[in-house]
């Protein structure tokens, strides 16, 4: 009897440790998103109903960042949900913007990531995620930039630097900003490009804009954002990865490295 309970503690320890192991290997295929945003904005959480019918995208970070979509020009939410269609915000490289209210400036975030998931269909120079000022102190922004060969640019304060990946158009791919007081660095999906150093920034008053420059109706942005994010830390590789594949399946063609 002692023989025959000890063989069944050992079997059920075995499917719980099987069932275990599935779990966590199941958690590291699927990838999960890095915690501690200050921000993040889902289309996947905007009700449909029509491209502006709603302006307003809840902040799924916890911290209850207002921010709005301006569409009454053009643009706004599409989509049907699948990974050939997936919700998106349209920029409509002329009108559309989100405007939030979060203070990302170097000052408040001394160190940042933004992440997002965009499908840029024009590579005319506009800003993807700003809190450019247009007044000389750009400050940090993420932009297209279409002088010579069409790359990513990141403006780090008092002009810009490029990184040396190139927009997919009308593909959606995961690109990545880290800021730290020693560096700037730019992913997209598996290319990592970085400045090897940092300048003194300018703090200025504009806050965090998806669409165009924070500083005005200016450098509009072409294409869709699906899914936006700001952490007030560099993320790690790893869950930069994490955060990747979590997300990844939404949308058809897009990959992880």
């Amino acid at each position: 009897m002692k023989i025959l309970f000890l063989l069944l503690i050992l079997v059920s320890c075995g499917k719980g440790l099987e069932e275990t192991l599935k779990s966590k290997t199941s958690a590291v295929t699927l990838g999960s998103i890095a915690t501690g945003a200050s921000l993040i904005l889902d289309a996947n959480s905007l009700p449909t109903g029509g491209p502006c019918a709603t302006t307003s995208w809840n902040d799924l970070s916890g911290n209850s960042i207002t921010a709005t979509i301006v569409c009454a020009g053009g643009g706004g939410l599409f989509g049907s949900g699948i990974p050939t269609d997936p919700y998106r915000i349209n920029f409509n490289g002329s009108s559309t913007s989100v405007d939030t209210n979060l203070n990302a400036q170097p000052d408040v975030m001394p160190s940042s990531t933004w992440v997002a998931w965009i499908r840029p269909t024009a590579s005319t120079f506009s800003h993807v995620i700003s809190l450019d000022d247009h007044a000389g102190a750009w400050n940090r922004s993420l932009v297209l930039n279409n002088t010579g060969a069409n790359h990513f640019g990141v403006f780090n304060g008092a002009s810009e630097w490029d990184s040396t990946s190139a927009p997919t158009l009308s593909g959606w791919q995961f690109v990545v900003v880290k800021f730290s007081a020693a560096d700037i660095s730019f992913v997209k999906t598996s290319s990592s490009t970085s400045q090897g150093s940092a300048p003194t920034y300018t703090p200025t008053a504009q806050t965090l804009t998806l669409g165009r420059s924070a500083g005005g109706a200016f450098d509009f942005y072409a294409g869709d954002i699906a899914w936006a994010a700001v952490y007030p830390r560099v993320l790690t590789s790893a869950e930069v990865l994490s955060t990747c594949l979590a997300l990844k399946d939404r949308y058809s063609g897009a990959t992880c490295n």
